[in-house]
């Protein structure tokens, strides 16, 4: 799984150069800042089940999300389980303005690369920024995630 996830960023790392960045102000940029948005207001509320519901909503059936901690998870319905196990009610996430970066991924979508901050609600402390990486894939005029990279 680590050797998957090294070749992966590998992957990512080396041919980020070849990709098309996404300048700041534009739409596109708009439309991707705003979907991770709505996504955190939803995680960030998620002891409401609507809310939990609506974070759920933004996944891929064939999600892939490696967490340097807690490894790969394939199965989008552990992921939410996981997130209302261990998130809801106890942490909040908060982007570091300023930070996130897109590149155009040719008939795929956008990969977002950016910092943010985890408040923990019950010890009452806020973690250092640390880089997420999020593959936004396009469906006609629909957006999900199809892969998360985040690393603490």
């Amino acid at each position: 799984m680590v050797k998957k996830l090294y070749t992966f960023l590998m992957i990512v790392g080396l041919s980020i150069n070849s990709f098309a960045q996404v300048e700041k102000g534009t739409e596109l940029y708009k439309t991707i800042v705003g979907l991770d948005t709505v996504l955190f207001e939803a995680y960030n509320n998620c002891e409401d089940p609507k809310k939990l519901e609506k974070h759920a909503s933004f996944y891929a059936e064939d999600i892939e999300f490696f967490h340097d901690i807690g490894g790969l998870e394939t199965s989008k319905k552990d992921l939410i389980l996981a997130i209302e196990k261990n998130i809801c009610g106890r942490v909040n996430r908060e982007l570091v303005e300023g930070s996130m970066e897109m590149y155009k991924i040719p008939n795929y979508g956008i990969v977002a690369i950016g910092y943010h901050k985890f408040r923990n609600l019950i010890e009452k402390s806020v973690s250092q920024p640390s880089k997420f990486i999020v593959f936004w894939r396009q469906k006609n005029d629909d957006w999900e995630i199809s892969k998360v990279v985040s690393l603490h």
